[in-house]
């Protein structure tokens, strides 16, 4: 959720297009992936919307973990020497948030196509 696809990729520590309740920002419900009529989450509506920054949902250790994984995916560790100093909890969450986003990309790539 906190980038879903490009939601934050280019913001960095500071929201850009800060959401409101006057003009949220609609995701795909990430509880349904949009496909159930009696979700709690998004009600059956198949969006979530999102009226404040999308870190303020997930906290700033969560946002921090994202951040740094993207950098592990492009090959900077956070710790020096590499993948072997690193806790294997956090080289299965940078596994896990390169397979979103690519399920991501396919989901993208599904649609453009119908």
């Amino acid at each position: 959720m906190i980038r879903g696809g490009e939601l934050c990729r280019s913001c960095g520590s500071r929201c850009r297009d800060i959401p409101s309740d006057a003009e949220p920002i609609e995701i795909e419900c990430p509880t349904c992936s949009g496909l159930s009529d009696d979700c709690e989450a998004c009600g059956g509506t198949g969006t979530f919307s999102l009226d404040r920054c999308p870190k303020d949902y997930v906290g700033n250790e969560i946002a921090e973990a994202v951040r740094l994984a993207d950098y592990a995916n492009g090959g900077m560790w956070p710790v020096a020497g590499g993948l072997l100093d690193q806790s294997a909890q956090f080289v299965s969450f940078v596994a896990y948030l390169k397979d979103q986003d690519a399920k991501v990309q396919i989901d993208k790539q599904e649609r453009r196509n119908g």
